[in-house]
């Protein structure tokens, strides 16, 4: 299921829509003029939050353009939070210690790490993605 939720996230880079469902499914005042949910450019980090767990992976645009797609497991369940360093768009999960009850210190569980590359087999339809002029290759 949480591949299903990467690929849907995914799509919504590539189909250039944040929340395509918007407001129907999800509370937002419905826009008239302008839908500000549009990606005029291409991200250079793309975050999916409140995930099951932690992946990422480059997604190459159909213009060369490169993001980085970063699924964010739910902090409140995971207790981990993701740093993404953008001079090498390496990322990667750190969990944070929490207090419990009597006072020691408890430590998220390990996270299974994934980082991928964009496959040539293309797991979504090709979309026309807006190239972004300012992304040094």
């Amino acid at each position: 299921q949480w591949y299903q939720r990467r690929v849907r996230g995914e799509m919504t880079l590539r189909c250039r829509h944040i929340a395509p469902t918007c407001p129907d499914t999800l509370g937002c005042y419905p826009y008239i003029e302008e839908d500000p949910f549009i990606l005029r450019d291409c991200p250079h980090v793309y975050f999916m939050g409140n995930q099951k767990k932690f992946s990422a992976k480059m997604v190459t645009g159909d213009q060369g353009q490169k993001t980085l797609v970063v699924s964010v497991p739910k902090f409140s369940v995971s207790h981990q939070v993701v740093l993404v360093n953008l001079k090498d768009m390496s990322c990667f999960p750190v969990s944070v210690a929490t207090l419990i009850g009597d006072g020691k210190m408890e430590h998220a569980p390990p996270v299974e790490e994934e980082m991928e590359e964009d496959d040539e087999e293309g797991e979504l339809p090709d979309v026309n993605v807006t190239p972004d002029d300012d992304i040094e290759e």
